[in-house]
């Protein structure tokens, strides 16, 4: 089932700015150096001969248990077949780079505009590949939780350990906190439900929903920073942007945390004399991504209202594409008749 929502608003003899109407032009992604991998088989037994040589006398020579890669998709057929891949967490920048400024999109320079630009992901060393161009970019170990000693040595080894947000012997940092969104109809936050949280430090990638009170907690421990990403998908339906990620589900890059994400996903122009934004909570502005989550909503709340009244229950394969019309011509919005602007 296809569904296209059409986001309309209409400005009161006010200019609206490229920065406000265009987020696919304003938050490039800009990289920087590629980083040394603390994570190759190389790294890795550097410092596993430092830290704990007994391990390779009796193991031999250390095997990749991961594998760094990117496919290659050529068109939207092979880029939905890695969309519906659930073993696959896939980034459109590559991995192993500094990150000098994070934005919401990334093409590769040598990959023509109109064309899909790489997807970088971590997989197990034994996975199946699909019949899409893909490349090994590396072969990398990441340690189990009780050999955290042994990535600190590789992280310290290849320059990549910072004293200030990295754990000195055991990773304990599990992301956890809630997403709420603003309901600009009732005058409150209310929670977003069932959407997709991922969080990612270097090869190490997890993902979780958020329940029905919009809390999450990931499974996975990180020693560092983990980068957190909103993605707007779930068992039951695909919000998908034409503004940023025309061929996967709609997604945002929220923040860079060490273990907490309390964040409450707002319109522009938010009355918080009227609706205050809860102590500790990060107010994120955006009205793209307002109104994906409010879609995403949307659905969930009316599966569960189908189910209480025990109405039949919609598809599973919801794609709600979205799409924003705004009218460039100065209006006066007259009383009573108002400028619609929603979703």
């Amino acid at each position: 089932m296809v569904i296209v929502i059409g986001y309309t608003s209409c400005n009161h003899n006010e200019d609206i700015s490229p920065q406000e109407t265009n987020i696919e032009n304003s938050e490039k992604i800009v990289l920087g150096k590629k980083l040394q991998n603390p994570y190759s088989i190389e790294n890795m037994t550097k410092a596993i001969k430092k830290v704990r040589p007994s391990k390779l006398k009796s193991e031999g020579s250390l095997v990749a248990n991961f594998l760094y890669v990117r496919f290659l998709p050529m068109n939207f057929d092979e880029m939905e077949i890695l969309n519906n891949d659930t073993l696959l967490s896939l980034y459109n920048y590559p991995l192993d780079y500094e990150i000098v400024k994070m934005g919401q999109s990334y093409h590769a320079p040598n990959i023509p505009k109109n064309q899909i630009t790489w997807q970088y992901t971590v997989v197990q060393s034994d996975y199946t590949f699909p019949s899409i161009t893909y490349e090994i970019l590396d072969y990398i170990y990441i340690p189990t939780k009780d050999e955290y000693d042994i990535e600190k040595e590789a992280l310290i080894l290849t320059n990549n350990y910072n004293q200030d947000t990295s754990l000195h012997l055991k990773a304990d940092i599990v992301p956890s906190g809630q997403i709420l969104i603003q309901d600009d109809v009732f005058n409150k936050d209310v929670p977003a439900i069932r959407v997709k949280v991922r969080a990612r430090n270097w090869f190490r990638i997890d993902n979780v929903y958020t329940n029905s009170e919009g809390n999450f907690k990931m499974t996975e421990e990180f020693n560092g920073p983990v980068d957190i990403k909103l993605i707007f998908e779930n068992e039951h339906a695909r919000i998908r942007s034409t503004l940023i990620n025309i061929t996967g589900s709609a997604d945002v890059s929220v923040a860079n945390e060490l273990k907490t994400l309390y964040l409450v996903l707002s319109r522009r122009n938010r009355n918080t004399s009227t609706n205050p934004i809860q102590s500790g909570y990060r107010n994120y502005v955006d009205d793209h991504v307002w109104s994906w989550a409010t879609v995403s909503n949307a659905i969930e709340e009316y599966r569960n209202i189908c189910s209480f009244y025990g109405v039949g229950l919609p598809s599973n394969d919801i794609r709600v594409w979205y799409i924003e019309m705004i009218n460039l011509i100065h209006l006066q919005c007259l009383e009573p008749l108002q400028c619609f602007k929603g979703v």
